[in-house]
C-alpha cells in the first residue's frame, strides 16, 4: 500500500496540489526483494505440501507448484508435547540438542 501511495507536500505556483510517491521520501523495501521461508518438522517441499493440506485452490496451487517445489523448510524444534501426536510420524526435519 505504501508503494503506491502519494502524499501532497503543497501546491504548484498554479494552485494545484504538488504530490509524490510515498517510496521517493523514505525507503521502502521493494516486495520483489523479498524472501520467505520458514520452519517445520516435515522436510517435505511446499508443493507437495500444500497439496497434503488441501487448503488452497487448486488453480491457486497449479500457478505455484513450480516455485513453490524448490523451497524446503528449516529444521524445526519438536517438542511431542506442543504438537499433536498423530503428526510424529512426519518429524523428520528436526532439530537436536538439549537446550531445545
Amino acid at each position: 500500500m505504501l508503494r503506491s501511495s502519494t502524499i501532497n507536500i503543497g501546491t504548484y505556483e498554479s494552485g494545484e496540489p504538488a504530490h509524490v510517491p510515498f517510496g521517493s521520501l523514505i525507503p521502502i523495501l521493494n516486495p520483489n526483494d523479498l524472501e520467505i521461508h520458514g520452519w517445520d518438522i516435515s522436510n517435505m517441499n511446499l508443493a507437495e505440501a500444500m497439496d497434503r493440506a488441501c487448503v488452497l485452490d487448486h488453480d491457486l496451487k497449479r500457478q505455484l507448484y513450480d516455485q513453490m517445489r524448490e523451497i524446503t523448510p528449516w529444521p524445526s524444534i519438536y517438542r511431542p508435547d506442543f504438537i499433536a501426536s498423530n503428526q510424529s510420524d512426519r518429524a523428520n526435519n528436526v532439530l537436536t540438542g538439549s537446550n531445545l
